[in-house]
């Protein structure tokens, strides 16, 4: 059997970037495509140096999958790291599922007129897109049933704390310019309802060293804006009655009235989830 070497890179390439797409989009991950290149080239040269050179395996497939998901999405706790290795090997049998699925069903008409010259590497290709569309779909349908997922959270500003019922949004992407936090967006009227009138939109721009205020740009289908922003004293998210956890954010105020009466602002679903 003949290996090209160039086609093995390429392929295993092709793979492991749709493989990193998949568990990017399942978690929620708010990362750069370049470094999902850049995980996936990891693996890609693994598979090419594995003609050359005998690894010592399962432990270096394990190895070069840590250090593919630690490239790709980052330093993580223990926990969701655990669950992205997870969901990165079930989105490898899954994306491998469809193309073999694929490949045995073209593989009966491999003495077609169509298939002349057999199953050649270029349709391989095609099967990665077809696998591509076919996760894509899945995940948009997935998506939108948790779409409405909501999670309770305790603020304190000072002395005060109140309880907020937050709408997970996983298009939620913001991140504070000046140092990363994600965004956690409530209406003014809320705050102001529960903290006064000193975390409203004007009295925190008007204020800004006071209130440490930072400003958060934002992208809308009406063009680009900024809210203003801080960082509260403490926030906590309500797991549970004996489960809570304690978030970093920054709370970015609009002065638009946010879902009504259903929920009172909007949190990452990242940050909702613990990752």
């Amino acid at each position: 059997m003949i290996i090209y070497a160039d086609i093995l890179f390429t392929i295993n390439l092709l793979m492991d970037f749709i493989v990193l797409y998949v568990c990017s989009k399942v978690l929620r991950f708010n990362t750069k495509n370049r470094k999902m290149i850049l995980g996936a080239l990891v693996g890609a040269l693994y598979s090419f140096f594995g003609l050359y050179v005998q690894f010592p395996e399962p432990i270096t497939a394990v190895v070069v999958s840590v250090i593919m998901c630690l490239i790709s999405f980052g330093k993580m706790k223990p926990g969701a790291f655990v669950k992205t290795l997870v969901m990165f090997y079930s989105a490898g049998f899954l994306a491998g599922g469809i193309i073999t699925f694929l490949y045995n069903t073209f593989y009966v008409y491999r003495n077609s007129s169509f298939f002349k010259n057999g199953l050649k590497p270029e349709i391989f290709f095609v099967f990665s897109g077809i696998s591509f569309v076919i996760i894509s779909v899945i995940l948009k349908i997935a998506s939108n049933l948790s779409a409405k997922k909501k999670v309770w959270v305790e603020m304190q500003i000072s002395q005060k704390k109140n309880k907020y019922c937050l709408l997970c949004d996983s298009g939620n992407l913001l991140k504070d310019p000046y140092n990363g936090l994600p965004v956690i967006i409530m209406p003014e009227n809320k705050l102001k309802t529960g903290y006064g009138e000193a975390y409203n939109t004007s009295n925190l721009v008007q204020n800004a060293v006071r209130f440490k205020t930072r400003y958060i740009p934002v992208k809308t289908i009406n063009g680009n804006s900024v809210l203003p922003g801080f960082i509260p004293d403490r926030i906590t998210l309500i797991k549970s009655e004996k489960e809570t956890q304690e978030l970093k954010a920054v709370v970015a105020v609009t002065g638009e009235n946010l879902g009504a009466n259903d929920y009172d602002g909007i949190i990452p679903y990242t940050l909702a989830s613990g990752l």
